[in-house]
């Protein structure tokens, strides 16, 4: 039963860093979404749980140019070279807004995966020391890190609970990236979700000490949902509207 006691201590600070995790992640995956939008000058707006953009204002202006020029032949009901032109550029232009969209909905859950990995990267290349010291200050640092990817765990957890319930895949990152590119749209959310799984498995079953697991595990679950509450429903609507 030893395993299975309340540190105090131990279990308040995890419970806090969940806190601050589970507010930054929420915001650094957004900022994700939002650098990859900036850089292709769509024009994005950061919320709490999003980010809005516009499509990218140079392939409009091209676009609404070239329509100006040859406007009438355009807009005529009559064939013309100009006119088919225009709308193969059209055309064009589609296509590549869709693939921006694609890296704009891609950069959220990349920067989540990629915050997650580096967390589990410094683990593994700290795995023996921590077998044979235990836990030290910046190890729990690194493990607060990997449980980044817990994100995509919850996600697929949640889309999987609204396809059985109501039959219907929510919309999401990840679906919309599964549509793209033609696949069943639970692919990437599945992929995602069992990496996830596997990630905080190793995490916790691995190198957690047995005696701080329970603690871990506990303070894991309190703090990730008071951090959820605390940005979803207080501050983030406030600071992030």
């Amino acid at each position: 039963m030893k395993n299975f006691q309340i540190n105090p201590r131990l279990f308040a600070l995890l419970a806090l860093s969940f806190v601050l995790a589970t507010i930054v992640g929420t915001v650094s995956h957004e900022l994700g979404h939002f650098a990859v939008a900036k850089f292709y000058e769509a024009r994005p707006t950061l919320h709490y749980a999003s980010v809005s953009h516009d499509e990218p204002p140079k392939a409009l202006i091209a676009l609404n140019q070239r329509h100006d020029r040859d406007k009438a032949k355009i807009d005529s009901p009559n064939p013309s070279p100009e006119k088919e032109a225009y709308l193969a550029y059209r055309k064009k232009l589609a296509h590549k807004n869709n693939t921006i969209k694609l890296l704009i909905n891609l950069g959220g859950p990349l920067q989540t995966m990629l915050t997650g990995s580096l967390g589990g990267l410094m683990l593994w290349r700290r795995r023996n020391k921590i077998a044979t010291l235990g836990m030290r200050t910046p190890d729990w640092f690194w493990v607060i890190l990997a449980c980044i990817w817990s994100s995509q765990l919850a996600n697929f957890l949640v889309v999987l609970k609204i396809f059985f319930i109501r039959h219907r895949i929510s919309r999401g990152d990840e679906t919309r990236i599964s549509r793209y590119f033609g696949w069943h749209l639970l692919t990437v959310n599945t992929i995602t979700g069992i990496a996830a799984a596997a990630v905080l498995l190793w995490v916790v079953f691995i190198i957690i000490p047995k005696t701080q697991r329970f603690n871990f595990i506990l303070a894991g679950l309190c703090g990730s949902a008071l951090g959820w509450l605390v940005w979803m429903g207080w501050m983030g609507p406030v600071l992030l509207p």
